[in-house]
């Protein structure tokens, strides 16, 4: 009894999958891949701009992949997150910190190219080669107490702000201070 069930179990999704599966043409008529790809292509022209006669050549010593250097945190040798920049050519890469703990966030100066990052519960600044490492702050000792800092410079790079019991400002008419 139980193998004629099964065997009637059996037949029946056969029956089902076969029917879904039916190679017999429906009455209705759907587009075909051609009229869909005309379709597609019509759009995709009517939200272009037309072209005329533009100029693909690059001009000389302007070949760069990038508008500007790009920063990423990235691990290096040892796992440990540090801060990078990609060159306007999309190949050249400089790891600017050399830190023993991770880096965890940073901010590039639009003005000079400064870093300013947290590690290791410290806020730091570096200049845009990454020498020059000053300690702008020294959160708790206690490594299981993560600040945060957040660091942001103003767009002309005169003020660096920072999150740390409250919002903190270094500002100068010249830049940061020389004592940073």
């Amino acid at each position: 009894m139980r193998k004629h069930l099964r065997f009637a179990v059996f037949f029946i999704l056969i029956a089902i999958v076969a029917a879904c599966a039916s190679p017999i043409p429906m009455d209705e008529t759907q587009p075909s891949f051609n009229q869909m790809e005309t379709a597609v292509a019509m759009t995709f022209q009517a939200l272009a701009p037309e072209a005329t006669n533009l100029s693909t050549r690059v001009p000389e010593g302007q070949a760069s992949l990038l508008p500007h250097s790009l920063y990423f945190l990235g691990n290096d040798s040892l796992a440990v997150s540090q801060i990078y920049r990609v060159e306007r050519d999309g190949v050249t890469k400089t790891q600017l910190t050399f830190e023993p703990t991770n880096v965890w966030d940073y901010d590039v100066s639009a003005a000079n190219g400064d870093l300013a990052y947290e590690v290791d519960n410290q806020l730091v600044l570096v200049n845009a080669d990454g020498s020059n490492r000053r300690v702008l702050v020294q959160g708790n000792p206690d490594p299981e107490i993560r600040a945060f800092y957040n660091p942001v410079f103003s767009p002309d790079g005169q003020t660096l702000a920072f999150a740390y019991g409250g919002l903190n400002l270094f500002s100068s008419p010249q830049g940061l201070p020389a004592w940073c």
